[in-house]
């Protein structure tokens, strides 16, 4: 007994024109999902951005507590700074720039070069 599965011209119109239909509807969807997504990117480039400078610290007049914030310094380094400023102050200060702090044994340059965002020398 054999079966006949052959589909009439009218049936097989009705679902190629379903299948379309659901093809539309998933490129509907993903247009919808990038243009949602460009217009978030969009609108986060326009927001302001919060100024998140970090503390200065200057390292003439900081205390231990204060200077053991800085990258690489722990309390050791920090009493060495200390030390350092109260034998080799002219002129009211010991420290000028970032680089004069490389003077005390255990401050290279490169640790040096990650304190100076956090660092100031201004006289207050």
């Amino acid at each position: 007994m054999t079966r006949d599965n052959s589909l009439t011209c009218s049936e097989h119109r009705q679902r190629v024109e379903l299948w379309l239909r659901g093809c539309l509807l998933v490129g509907a969807v993903g247009l919808l999902a990038v243009m949602a997504l460009s217009a978030e990117l969009y609108l986060a480039h326009q927001r302001p951005r919060l100024d998140i400078s970090p503390p200065r610290i200057n390292p003439n007049t900081a205390s231990v507590a204060s200077l053991v914030r800085l990258p690489g310094i722990g309390k050791a380094r920090a009493m060495d700074i200390i030390h350092y400023r109260q034998n080799h102050k002219h002129e009211g200060l010991a420290f000028a720039s970032t680089r004069e702090l490389q003077n005390i044994r255990g401050i290279g340059p490169k640790t040096a070069h990650k304190m100076s965002p956090w660092l100031t020398f201004e006289m207050e």
